[in-house]
């Protein structure tokens, strides 16, 4: 089963999510409860702003 969630973004340099993606993690969350005994894997990328340590 595959769930593909929208565009999770962080400000740039920044830790911490953006307001918007609660929605999306509510999502995610209704499902975990759902199938509770699934394992998730979430995969993700960086932009290309900054250097390759701040990217990494």
């Amino acid at each position: 089963m595959i769930m593909t969630l929208g565009d999770l973004s962080f400000a740039t340099g920044k830790a911490k999510l953006q307001p918007s993606v609660l929605v999306d993690l509510d999502k995610l969350v209704v499902f975990l409860n759902k199938y509770q005994g699934r394992s998730i894997v979430i995969e993700g990328n960086t932009d290309s702003v900054g250097c390759k340590v701040l990217n990494l």
